[in-house]
């Protein structure tokens, strides 16, 4: 089945040391009116995520719960992202699929079910976080309009971040299942940035032609995807994309992999924000 991940930016509030537990969790999805398939199966997956995490690390869900619209194989369907939260105890770096089936409606009026099992690994932290660092995002705009394949008529973002201490600065753009790292890049080397407002791309850059503009696949006519900006106290290890052979672009990261990136960074040691941005095709 399609690889349909909500945002699972599962952060932990501390770091230190590091355990994994794998759990199996069951989640069966009613067909409703107006959903396809592929909406009910990436909503039991999101959910069976979500309750995986909720077993091994609990979460913490605080005012960034918010409801957002989340793409599933081409078509927009809605969801309420319960674990976007950064206070969230744990984090996601591994999960497969153990069974799957479609279930016959039990009685008269009751609707046709998916029923999903997984076996989900949830990496939990412990440790203290330093409550004087910390990082916040802000954006051009969090609506971006694509008009045409030639991405320089679509809408540009870009991004202003202020750490709190100097630091490394990761930007990244989360879509579906995949980590798109927008800096740095091959034009922003990674350098620690001063615990200031400094914009992305940085106006010097924008004036010689680097822009982050919007952009969708041919058949996506809207979706959310998430910014996510982590600020290190420390140059950060690379990521890169392991090669998951069932993923269409095994050039890009995989949100799993962007999570086991975040486990080798100790809590106390990184700062993290995100912020949902929505893109729509204008025809």
């Amino acid at each position: 089945m399609t690889r349909v991940l909500a945002v699972l930016l599962l952060v932990c509030r501390t770091a230190f040391a590091q355990t994994s537990t794998w759990v199996e969790v069951m989640h069966r999805e009613p067909m409703a009116a107006g959903r396809t398939q592929e909406d009910v199966k990436g909503a039991a997956l999101n959910a069976a995520l979500a309750e995986a995490v909720r077993r091994v690390a609990g979460v913490r869900v605080s005012g960034s719960e918010l409801a957002v619209r989340a793409e599933s194989a081409g078509r927009v369907l809605d969801r309420y992202n319960e674990v976007i939260s950064v206070a969230a105890q744990g984090r996601v770096t591994d999960w497969r699929i153990a069974r799957e089936r479609w279930l016959a409606p039990a009685s008269a009026g009751t609707p046709v079910a998916y029923e999903l099992t997984i076996r989900v690994q949830v990496t939990a932290e412990t440790g203290a976080a330093d409550p004087a660092f910390h990082v916040q995002l802000e954006v051009s705009a969090q609506s971006l309009s694509v008009r045409s394949n030639d991405v320089t008529l679509n809408d540009e973002l870009v991004a202003r971040v202020t750490p709190t201490r100097d630091a490394f600065i990761t930007l990244a753009l989360v879509a579906g299942d995949s980590v798109f790292v927008l800096a740095p890049n091959a034009l922003m080397r990674a350098s620690r940035m001063a615990a200031a407002t400094a914009e992305l791309p940085p106006p010097d850059l924008r004036a010689s032609g680097l822009h982050f503009r919007a952009s969708l696949p041919p058949d996506v006519d809207e979706r959310v995807e998430q910014l996510v900006v982590v600020a290190t106290l420390d140059a950060p290890p690379a990521l890169s994309a392991g090669g998951d052979p069932e993923r269409r672009d095994t050039t890009v990261p995989s949100l799993t992999e962007f999570n086991r990136w975040l486990v080798g960074i100790p809590v106390n040691r990184r700062a993290l924000a995100t912020l949902p941005l929505a893109l729509k095709r204008i025809k």
